[in-house]
């Protein structure tokens, strides 16, 4: 929020990277490099879909308005972004052309595999992480599968990291008469 909006070097790069057609991407806060880089009179992600730390997750999970020059969400917006958000900190992502942009931290997984995908080729049979199984089972239940939710849990209680689960739920209900 410092110091990739204003690098130059970093948005020399990303320009380079466009004109190759070569895939450009970014999680979370990194969305940020974007926002000052210019092509031609006109802002390289004016008119783009993109993702990033959005406003909602800086108010429950970061930083505050004031201790920012501006929020990243707010930026994009104004730089002509068609910004884009899930639900505050479950995966999320957006391809949109060669740029592959992830919400927040539970994305990067998302986006690793959106760019292997892009690349032509499929992402390996993995073993997923505890927390990116957790979240994923909170996306779940938050979009109305709670059954489905709870009967996986009761399952494969093992494979979730239940601190995670419980802490996701406690700052819902903290900001919820909130947001």
């Amino acid at each position: 929020m410092f110091d990739l909006v204003v690098d130059p070097s970093l948005q020399d790069f990303i320009l380079e990277m466009k004109s190759k057609k070569a895939i450009v991407s970014v999680v979370c806060h990194g969305t940020i490099a974007f926002a000052n880089i210019k092509k031609g009179n006109s802002y390289l992600i004016e008119n783009r879909s993109v993702t990033g730390y959005c406003n909602e997750e800086e108010t429950m999970f970061g930083k505050t308005a004031s201790e920012f020059l501006f929020l990243l969400e707010d930026k994009l917006i104004a730089r002509g972004a068609r910004f884009q958000k899930g639900e505050a900190m479950l995966p999320y992502m957006i391809a949109e052309a060669n740029f592959i942009t992830g919400q927040n931290p539970y994305s990067t997984t998302l986006v690793a595999e959106e760019i292997i995908k892009s690349l032509r080729k499929e992402p390996v049979v993995r073993k997923k992480h505890k927390d990116e199984l957790s979240m994923k089972l909170v996306k779940k239940a938050a979009q109305g599968e709670m059954g489905l939710a709870k009967a996986e849990l009761k399952k494969e209680r093992n494979n979730y990291d239940l601190e995670l689960i419980s802490v996701y739920g406690y700052y819902q209900a903290m900001f919820a008469e909130r947001m």
